[in-house]
Parts: structure tokens; C-alpha cells; sequence
């Protein structure tokens, strides 16, 4: 397999887009937890598998339509995979800022962990958004499944710390990687025309 950690998840260099959201719908419709979103202590995370590859300007669409993400579901070996970590509310330090941490781990069907990278940086520094403002960290976890990597469910998950709030989610998404089925020969078919010709 072939995946890349981009620059922004290893360093604070990078500003997190954020993506305002109605406020009263959030505090109307409180969402339920799940494997992929989770929510303590006011703080939301949430991960997302895509096979969109135009994901970021999806993302920051000039009109403010909320993203229509394609989800990673079944996905034939060297198509790319982009896995997006969102977060909502980090708390401010002192100073301003925020400090929100990442251990990512990623795991074959066979049980095989292919990666498995412990405290990086998600994203750390001076933050614009509000309480209720989605965030997508900068950049992605990229994957490519190689031809000889084995079929099956994917993993993978994402411990997402809120530093200063002290407060920890465990995220997991996921994808089958599934090769293709082969069609049958092209050589059957003269041979099944041939019968029923001789049937007449």
C-alpha cells in the first residue's frame, strides 16, 4: 500500500479552514455519536473516507453549500483514498490558542498494522472559528491500495485530542478493498453461439 501523511498533520505551520455552521440547528439537533463522530465535553470530531480527489475545493466552495462528500465504500487496488479529520469547538488557551493532536493507525484485514503514528500535530495555533464552526485539518491521510495488498475491510482510526480541554475521541472509518471481478473470455463466446446454431 502507498499512503501519505501530508506536512499539516506533522506540523502547525497551516491554518484549519473552517465552515460556519447555523447555530440553532446545533442546538436544536444534537448529533448522536457514532464510530466516525463523536462528542465530550464540547468538544466534536469526526473523520470522513472519500475518493474524492477535488475534496478541498469541494471544501471551500465559494457559494457556502455545505460539501457532498463521495464515501469510500468498496475501492479497487491503486484508486486513492483521502481520509478527512473534522473537528468542532477546541478550547483556547490563555494565549489564544488551540492544540488539537492526532494518533492515526491504520490497519489491514489481516490485522496487520501498516501505520501507526502516536501525538502528531492535527492542528495547533491561533483559531478564528466559533463554538459552533466545523474544521477540517489541514490537508489529508492520502492511501493507495497496491495489487498485491490484501482484499478486504481497511481500517482506520484516529485518536483525536483536544489538548487544553484534555479531552480524547476515538474515531474509526473504514473501506473494503476489493479487486475487480474478472469477465468471462471472449473465447466462450463462439463456442455458445456455435451450439445454438446447431440446435438449429
Amino acid at each position: 500500500m502507498k499512503f501519505l501523511l501530508p506536512l499539516a498533520l506533522l506540523s502547525s505551520s497551516l491554518a484549519a479552514a473552517v465552515r460556519a455552521e447555523d447555530a440553532a440547528t446545533a442546538t436544536v439537533q444534537p448529533m448522536i455519536d457514532t464510530e466516525a463522530r463523536k462528542t465530550h465535553d464540547g468538544f466534536t470530531g469526526a473523520i470522513l473516507a472519500t475518493t474524492d480527489r477535488d475534496w478541498a475545493g469541494k471544501w471551500n466552495n465559494p457559494t457556502g453549500d455545505k460539501p457532498d462528500f463521495t464515501l469510500a465504500t468498496s475501492v479497487p487496488p491503486g484508486r486513492p483514498v483521502f481520509v478527512l479529520v473534522f473537528f468542532v469547538n477546541p478550547k483556547l488557551d490563555g494565549d489564544g490558542n488551540v492544540n488539537v493532536r492526532c494518533d492515526i493507525r491504520i490497519t489491514g484485514p489481516d490485522g496487520t498494522v501498516t501505520l501507526d503514528r502516536k501525538d502528531s500535530a492535527c492542528f495547533e495555533g491561533r483559531y478564528a472559528g466559533g463554538a459552533n464552526d466545523v474544521a477540517l485539518a489541514p490537508g489529508s491521510i492520502n492511501f493507495s491500495g497496491e495489487p498485491d495488498d490484501p482484499e478486504g475491510f481497511w481500517t482506520f482510526e484516529v485518536m483525536l485530542r483536544d489538548a487544553n480541554r484534555n479531552t480524547e475521541l476515538p474515531l474509526k472509518t473504514g473501506f473494503t478493498l476489493s479487486r475487480p471481478k474478472a469477465k468471462p473470455a471472449a473465447a466462450d463466446k463462439p463456442a455458445a453461439a456455435a451450439k445454438k446454431k446447431a440446435k438449429k
